[in-house]
């Protein structure tokens, strides 16, 4: 049932999300766990370079 599935805190944000839910990554050479929302944002950031400019990249007035 639910109470014997583990749980894990966000390595990021600290909340708890359940082991299905979360994705293993690494970070300083340990394996940590991340939410499913966090896992989202790092990706977004590796992916816009945000990590470079150390801020998200912001929307083009190009029309």
């Amino acid at each position: 049932g639910i109470l014997s599935r583990s749980f894990f805190s966000c390595a990021n944000c600290q909340k708890l999300v359940r082991d299905n839910c979360s994705i293993q990554t690494h970070f300083s050479q340990n394996i940590v766990s991340l939410c499913n929302i966090c896992s989202e944002n790092r990706q977004l950031w590796k992916k816009s370079a945000a990590w470079f400019f150390r801020s998200l990249p912001k929307p083009s007035n190009v029309t």
